[in-house]
């Protein structure tokens, strides 16, 4: 985003972002008092503000809880994210395998380990264990990025004067890594609420995800919005608090990590060398994966009624009944993946569109930016009942949800790329008569397709997450609906099937989004 240099006051810059504020509002004004006034499912602003004031009291007791056990879940996913990124950094082979596992925590949607997290443990511990599942991901890009921008000619003086990894780590990696890692624990910050609240969707008598559920099942519309608001309110604070400590901390410079940054470990050498490298490292990872999930039910000895290792899974879709199972369950995928495609394929051509007007108009980048960041700070929990009182629990639901989660981070990436492109590039067609749509087509486009396919890694899986709540709280159809069936009617098998069929669709929507993108930086930049 443009800023005023720094000591001055931008005057248009504040009138834009008034502007924008005021369109927003005027929109919401409308919707409720004009487009769906007699629906009741939009309060007034002035209703919610008086309803939000008559519930001061009410949010107290939910928010304490919820932060409770959001702050232990990220502290305990940092932990483990900060053992992670170090051993990576310093052990590339053992990235080289698992880091799909790490991919896969992060495509695992949440709502399909929490209802195996309740089972595992008691009280308290299922939510902050999917806290802390929300947050390893995040923390892990943060660490391994931050650590490896350390200056080569700086790692080289510890090398000469006698110092080993650890002094490396300690002397210089560390301290080149706090942008890094700050970025990171920035965004994981409100992923820790977002994963709390989630756990307290399965039940609990208190918190933010308990009040809400509650709130939708006796149909009170503006205590619903409220509690929405309240979560947005908390994920924003949380969220910028995080940010100004980092600035804090390195006043030096500014860095900020997304999920976009990932590069996935590549091989080198011929297109067979790589083939078969990248197969072996595929076959490792899944090894590790099906090794440690059977590990931990060992580990923690689960009760097999509950905990279902992966030979109950393959004998499950392979047995007597194996041709129904996997007739209907392929039946459900194909609902969810439809709908998540329909919900990308719009969220993102959405997206293009605004970025390319952003880039272009620098009173519509000030005026939409700061409503569009804001926006994207509100949970997808809190989205999703708001757009159930909409939209209806029809398809049109699951397309909005799946369609918001992936606008966002396509928007700022895909703004990226279009900024990226170089000045020569853009003067050569103005130098031969073309016109600002000439550089679009020919130059900026182009630039900012690596962008397009990088949002893809992140807004992809999001896309699938985001049907599957959606299909969860609303449709009751698809395999987000399965997956309740199955909790309701103690069928653990199908369900912890189900949950192995989510992660490993949005694991390969994720590696198929990695090669594209890689095949786009080859054609278009010459990168290997």
């Amino acid at each position: 985003m443009i800023q005023a240099p720094a000591g001055r006051f931008d005057s248009s810059v504040w009138l834009a972002r008034l502007a924008g504020l005021g369109a927003l509002l005027t929109v919401w004004i409308l919707t409720s008092e004009v487009f769906l006034r007699e629906h009741s499912s939009v309060p007034a602003p002035w209703v919610l503000a008086a309803k939000m004031l008559d519930d001061f009291s009410f949010y107290g007791p939910h928010i304490k809880q919820t932060m409770y056990e959001a702050s232990l879940g990220y502290l305990w996913g940092n932990l483990m994210a900060f053992a992670v990124g170090i051993v990576f950094v310093f052990v590339p082979a053992i990235e080289r395998i698992a880091f799909r596992l790490v991919v896969a925590v992060y495509c695992l949607p949440l709502i399909a380990t929490a209802p195996i997290l309740k089972i595992i443990f008691s009280g308290d511990q299922a939510k902050i264990a999917v806290a802390a599942q929300a947050v390893l991901f995040t923390t892990v890009v943060g660490v391994t990025i931050g650590l490896r921008s350390a200056h080569p000619v700086h790692l080289d003086l510890v090398r000469a004067a006698g110092g080993g990894s650890w002094a490396e780590l300690t002397k210089v990696r560390l301290r080149s890594a706090i942008p890094g890692i700050t970025s990171g624990l920035k965004i994981a910050a409100p992923a820790a609420l977002l994963g709390a609240v989630i756990g307290e969707f399965l039940g609990g008598t208190r918190g933010l995800g308990v009040a809400m559920i509650a709130s939708q099942q006796s149909f009170d519309v503006a205590r619903t919005w409220g509690l929405a608001m309240v979560l947005t309110a908390l994920s924003a604070i949380v969220y910028v608090g995080t940010g100004l400590i980092g600035d804090w901390l390195t006043p030096w410079r500014a860095t900020t990590t997304d999920l976009g940054d990932i590069v996935t470990p590549t091989s080198r050498g011929s297109l067979w060398q790589r083939a078969l490298t990248t197969t072996a490292y595929f076959v490792g990872s899944v090894v590790l994966i099906i090794g440690l999930w059977a590990l931990l039910i060992k580990v923690f000895d689960l009760n097999n009624f509950f905990a279902k290792t992966p030979l109950d899974v393959w004998r499950y879709v392979s047995g007597p009944e194996g041709p129904e199972v996997r007739q209907s369950m392929g039946a459900d995928l194909l609902i969810t993946l439809r709908n998540a495609g329909l919900g990308y394929a719009v969220g993102t051509i959405g997206a293009l569109v605004l970025a390319i007007a952003v880039t272009s108009n620098k009173a519509i980048e000030q005026a939409v930016m700061p409503i569009a960041i804001g926006v994207r700070a509100v949970p997808l929990v809190a989205m999703t009942p708001l757009v159930a009182l909409i939209f209806g629990r029809g398809l049109l639901c699951v397309l909005v949800i799946a369609g918001i989660v992936t606008f966002f981070p396509s928007l700022v990436q895909i703004v990226d790329g279009l900024r990226s492109t170089p000045e020569p590039a853009l003067e050569a067609v103005s130098a031969f008569g073309g016109s600002s749509r000439h550089q679009l087509f020919a130059v900026r486009l182009p630039y900012a397709l690596p962008s397009v396919f990088a949002s893809a890694r992140v807004a992809g899986p999001l896309a699938i997450i985001g049907a599957t709540l959606a299909e969860w709280l609303a449709t009751g159809k698809g395999i987000g609906n399965r997956m309740v069936l199955a909790l309701a009617h103690s069928d653990f098998v199908d369900l912890w099937t189900v949950v192995v069929v989510i992660t490993a669709s949005a694991v390969a929507v994720y590696s198929l989004a990695s090669m594209l993108e890689g095949l786009v930086l080859r054609r278009f930049h010459g990168m290997s």
